[in-house]
């Protein structure tokens, strides 16, 4: 694969038929594709067999994807991610309104039971599922924007925030480990289990927090970045 003789989205041959070419036998061929699918060389697709991983690395930089100059050029986060790696970004949202989960509320400073907006996500870059992301905010500040709709117009949700007297300020994200479930699995097109980064950020303005987005990006496309001060 890495030497180019299986290409990004090339069917895998049979377990039988790479077993005759390698003069192996099926267990052994079998044992392979199971490691190549943990390097993350292979993806499963149900009974039918392997599909070739794209293996080029997106890079996720702290440096300018949430930054305004982006939102001034008509870019939310995503859209910065896929235009900086060469990628057509598309995103398919679901929008509605809620009572806020507890643990939401509590990380927002809202009351139990306060109405949010939230947004789920499913975004494609290049036609490929690397993330899934659920945003919450409260209602007192969404209701009458664009935030509320299907499209929140060029920018994203944050170009609206501003627009609404909501200036930025800071951004907190927090980062851990975990492995896809049968759901994430379904919605991202990869094995159950596979390795996925979690992240939680909080968007503020001033001591207010204003927005909470749950994200799961698929760990074997991308690379965080982060570029610190050295103060």
């Amino acid at each position: 694969m890495e030497a180019g003789e299986f290409q990004a989205g090339q069917w895998l041959p049979t377990v039988r038929q790479l077993a005759i070419e390698y003069a192996a036998n099926n267990r052994t061929i079998a044992q392979a594709t199971h490691q190549l699918r943990d390097e993350g060389y292979l993806v499963a697709r149900s009974t039918a067999g392997w599909i070739v991983r794209e293996q080029r690395s997106i890079v996720r930089s702290t440096r300018n994807r949430l930054s305004r100059q982006e939102r001034r050029a008509g870019r939310g986060a995503f859209t910065t991610d896929c235009h900086e790696a060469g990628i057509e970004p598309d995103v398919s949202n679901d929008v509605r309104l809620q009572t806020a989960p507890d643990e939401v509320a509590a990380a927002l400073g809202l009351d139990a039971g306060t109405e949010v907006c939230v947004r789920e996500r499913i975004m494609r870059g290049d036609g490929e599922v690397l993330q899934l992301a659920t945003s919450y905010l409260p209602r007192s500040i969404t209701a009458g924007t664009l935030i509320e709709e299907q499209s929140s117009g060029p920018g994203g949700i944050y170009a609206r925030l501003e627009e609404a007297g909501y200036e930025l300020t800071r951004y907190t994200e927090r980062v851990r480990i975990g492995r896809a479930s049968e759901q994430e699995a379904r919605e991202m097109q990869v094995s159950p289990g596979e390795p996925v980064y979690r992240l939680r950020r909080i968007a503020w303005s001033g001591e207010r927090a204003v927005e909470l987005n749950d994200i799961t990006i698929t760990g074997h496309r991308y690379e965080l970045v982060y570029e610190l001060p050295a103060e």
